[in-house]
């Protein structure tokens, strides 16, 4: 599988510790769909689009966007942070996009307190907001019939919090039915995660994460995969590019400053 991920703005409501995009509420980044189209183009044999961000749902022509993408053949994925312009995404908008998308995955770093600390960088929101949109987001991406997952970068804030996020995944499934899917991925040091090092997980850490994950998927019955780079693999994702909203492409979303580019590049030098 061939995996094409666009950074179609650089606009977000939220400021999270280790975004790679440094997005925030005053982004003016804004892919038009010609320019979409021209990407489309340059990676004719690329059958996923993933639409990432800053937020996409902020980019005011998403709907267009993953119309386009979806008729021209391609399966169209969203990243999304559950937070459209400081509120959930409208109920509206689900129901216009959900033709053209397989899944939207959300963004969780913890359970109510420390993903908002997360997410927010330690900013004044109203208690517990960006939380409870994200959640209310996911579900109701899940009433119009859409398929959703989590996703979550982990680093030593919320390390501790695993099981507390399994068991907020989890129960989501009384709701959905849905098996519950989670993927985690390392913390690297890039974009505004150059100013927060000390997030970086220890090598303890890491060793024990493929221990702890089979604790969890067993005990809660979610879906849980990781990336290569906590059991220092050698990449084994397929082939993939990542246009950032800087219109700069590369392999990896976690290769986009500056970083090691060349061959099937190990992950433990690379992170």
């Amino acid at each position: 599988m061939k995996e094409l991920t666009l950074e179609i703005t650089d606009r977000c409501s939220l400021s999270c510790i280790h975004c790679s995009t440094i997005a925030d509420k005053e982004g003016s980044i804004f892919f038009s769909l010609e320019k979409i189209k021209d990407y489309l183009g340059r990676f004719p044999g690329f059958d996923v689009v993933r639409l990432s961000g800053g937020e996409p749902f902020d980019h005011p022509l998403i709907i267009d966007a993953a119309e386009l993408i979806h008729n021209d053949g391609r399966k169209v994925y969203i990243l999304s942070c559950g937070v459209q312009r400081g509120d959930k995404i409208p109920n509206r908008v689900i129901e216009e996009i959900r033709p053209f998308l397989e899944e939207i995955i959300f963004s969780i770093h913890g359970g109510h307190s420390e993903h908002n600390k997360i997410v927010t960088s330690g900013e004044n929101w109203k208690k517990e907001k960006p939380y409870i949109c994200m959640m209310n987001s996911a579900y109701t991406a899940y009433l119009a019939g859409l398929p959703i997952s989590f996703q979550t970068v982990l680093m030593k804030q919320n390390y501790g919090c695993l099981e507390e996020m399994a068991k907020e995944i989890c129960s989501l499934e009384r709701y959905t039915k849905q098996q519950p899917k989670w993927h985690i991925m390392r913390f690297v040091r890039q974009g505004r995660g150059a100013l927060h090092p000390e997030q970086a997980l220890s090598p303890e850490q890491i060793n024990q994460l493929p221990r702890i994950v089979e604790f969890l998927s067993g005990e809660y019955g979610i879906r849980i995969t990781y990336s290569n780079s906590f059991e220092q693999r050698e990449c084994g994702c397929g082939e993939k590019a990542v246009v950032t909203c800087y219109d700069e492409v590369v392999p990896c979303s976690a290769l986009k400053h500056g970083a090691e580019t060349s061959g099937q590049f190990p992950c433990r030098p690379r992170l």
